[in-house]
């Protein structure tokens, strides 16, 4: 009985504490809209001409150490391409005639090769999507953010990689077996 009440009101006290404590806020609670980014008011013009102008320091994301160059293409998109292979475009989306959108993309070249090349097509992106964004919005970019996104972007692929690594451990072994085997024969054949 004593257990009873005892255990009563632990749980009337946690309970009371959730109920009556201010809201609990993990990370950002800045609600991302992922596919689209921020709705701007400019034109075209006047947000490629920000991606053009965004300065690409050297050792910082998104392009880090890679030499990295950068062109319009028509006139809704500024491409980023990198000596690695890497190819990123911001693609200007018209909402109307004031505002608009603009959703960044990127390709590595490893992408369609692994699971592992596809967590990193999507960390490049996350990556590039910050800087695009922060560009525009004439803000700092949140390094903080981008690596929360990171662990997800790692998480999403992680069973898929982990699959890959059990493959090449079974391949791994079995070229080992294999080498053993042939090894045995030569020492068979020699009467050791």
């Amino acid at each position: 009985m004593k257990d009873l009440l005892i255990g009563g009101g632990a749980c009337a006290v946690v309970g009371l504490g959730v109920f009556f404590s201010p809201p609990f806020t993990f990370g950002t609670t800045e609600v991302i809209d992922i596919k689209n980014g921020p709705v701007l008011v400019a034109s075209n013009e006047e947000i490629a001409g920000h991606l053009m102008d965004a300065a690409l320091v050297d050792g910082k994301p998104p392009f880090y150490r890679h030499k990295t160059t950068r062109e319009r293409v028509g006139t809704d998109a500024v491409a980023f391409k990198t000596e690695a292979g890497i190819d990123c475009v911001a693609r200007i989306h018209r909402l109307d005639d004031q505002r608009a959108q603009v959703v960044p993309q990127c390709t590595t070249p490893a992408a369609g090769k692994s699971a592992q090349g596809a967590a990193v097509q999507d960390i490049m992106t996350l990556t590039f999507r910050e800087f695009v964004w922060a560009r525009l919005e004439n803000r700092p970019y949140d390094e903080k953010k981008v690596r929360t996104q990171m662990g997800g972007a790692a998480m999403k692929h992680l069973p898929a990689m982990r699959q890959e690594a059990i493959e090449a451990n079974i391949q791994m072994h079995e070229m080992q077996a294999e080498m053993g085997a042939a090894r045995d024969a030569r020492e068979a054949e020699k009467g050791w």
